[in-house]
Order: C-alpha cells, then sequence, then structure tokens
C-alpha cells in the first residue's frame, strides 16, 4: 500500500493550505498550548483518474472548495471558536467554439478543468468576505 510521490505532496499541499486558513481562522488565543488535528480523506476527487497531465494547482482547485467547507463545518461542530464561518468554491473558464465567447462555471467537473482557460479557487469569510486562500491558474490557447 505505497502512495505515489505526487498524492503524498498533494496531500502535503492540501494540509499546508488548510493549516494556513485555521490559523486565520480559529481563535487561537481560547485554545493556548493546545494542538489540533484535522484529518481529511478525499472518497472521490473530479481531478482523479484524470491521467499524468493533471498539476497540483488543477487538483487543488477541484477538491478545495469541498474540503474546506466540510474543515470549517467540523470545527464549527466541535464547538471551536472561529473569526469567521468560511467557505470554498472553484470556478473554471471555458473557451467556447466562438473564440470571442467563453462559459464561466461553478464547481467545474474533471472535464470541465481539463480544458479550462483558466481556474479560480477561493475561500472566504461568510461574514467578513475576507479572503483566506485563494488560486488562479492560467494557460493560454492560441487560436
Amino acid at each position: 500500500d505505497s502512495k505515489s510521490m505526487s498524492s503524498v505532496s498533494l496531500e502535503k499541499a492540501l494540509g499546508y493550505v488548510m493549516e494556513g486558513i485555521c490559523e486565520q481562522v480559529v481563535v487561537l488565543e481560547s485554545f493556548p498550548q493546545l494542538c489540533f488535528e484535522l484529518s481529511a480523506v478525499v472518497i472521490l476527487s473530479e481531478a482523479q483518474g484524470r491521467g499524468g497531465d493533471k498539476g497540483e494547482a488543477d487538483v487543488l482547485a477541484a477538491d478545495i472548495g469541498a474540503l474546506s467547507t466540510a474543515v470549517c463545518a467540523a470545527l464549527t461542530s466541535a464547538g471551536v471558536e472561529l473569526k469567521d464561518v468560511f467557505t470554498g468554491v472553484s470556478m473554471a473558464t471555458l473557451q467556447q467554439a466562438d473564440a470571442n465567447n467563453c462559459q464561466q462555471v461553478v464547481d467545474p467537473t474533471g472535464d470541465e478543468l481539463s480544458s479550462a482557460t483558466s481556474v479560480s479557487s477561493f475561500v472566504v469569510g461568510t461574514s467578513t468576505s475576507a479572503v483566506f486562500y485563494s488560486l488562479q491558474e492560467l494557460s493560454l490557447i492560441h487560436i
């Protein structure tokens, strides 16, 4: 049951992203000398099984919305004091047949991520509108 290097580095990347978000949101002063450990298992990812061409940014974009929302739900359910409730969303820009038109898709599927000209992911506070995380990946298409 060995993991590939890419899945290990992806898990680390997701862990660092969630750690950074939690450090911004959890009222740490309420929990001196306490260590939180969050565990998440991605059962199905839109980016899984897409072949070797998926970069870490694509996978983060596919999973960060659901993962951040689940982490916030777990923290609030455990009674952890938060500065703000947060949620995540990803969106993709798809080029249409007519080169002058494009379509914005929220929560893109794996196929949409593969063909997107840009992918953006955000984790924001619902009360303060603070941006706790953002990622944008652009790809150039030559017509």
